[in-house]
């Protein structure tokens, strides 16, 4: 008696151990710790230099865990001297609403310490010295930052994975803008 009472507790010790690693397994597959798709993880384009000894990285995730199109985005400043550079600020941007990331990003030529950043939903100047971002100032065209004095620098777009920077010597302004308002 005493052996079938504790075989008992054996195979039901086991099956309750099976159970608990193959849901460990299900869930392991949807949401996997440091590889693969994740909700939480941030992708990142890299580090783009953008004049001044500053540098910027994009990052986006989904915003929802059920695969909606919408997604978090930030950026993440980085500052220093050629030879040591420190990550400054991690800056939060407006959510992408509709999909394909893809963000055209200009310098301002009559002041360098900021970048604007252009997306389907409009625009945000980056100040690097403040290290803060604006919404841009809509329809003014005395407004420096959009007086013909921007230099386009490329873009950043998650239209084929993963998330890159595509510097202007590859695609033209003219050519971006035109993929910007198809997707």
């Amino acid at each position: 008696m005493r052996f079938i009472h504790w075989l008992r507790q054996i195979l039901l010790a086991g099956f309750f151990g099976l159970l608990f690693f193959l849901l460990l397994d299900v869930v392991m597959w949807f949401f996997p710790p440091n590889r693969g798709w994740s909700f939480w993880q941030w992708d990142s384009s890299g580090p783009v230099a953008v004049g001044n000894g500053y540098s910027l990285a994009l990052q986006t995730r989904p915003a929802h865990p059920l695969g909606m199109a919408e997604y978090d985005q930030r950026v993440v400043v980085f500052g220093g001297t050629a030879r040591s550079g420190k990550e400054l600020a991690t800056l939060d941007l407006p959510m992408n609403t509709g999909g394909r990331t893809r963000v055209l990003l200009y310098r301002s030529v009559a002041d360098t310490n900021k970048v604007i950043l252009r997306d389907r939903y409009g625009d945000c100047v980056l100040d690097l010295a403040a290290l803060r971002v604006a919404p841009a100032v809509a329809g003014d065209p005395e407004h420096p930052l959009f007086a013909g004095t921007l230099s386009f620098l490329g873009t950043l777009s998650a239209e084929a994975f993963p998330l890159k920077f595509i510097p202007a010597g590859v695609v033209s302004e003219r050519e971006a803008i035109k993929h910007s308002a198809t997707d």
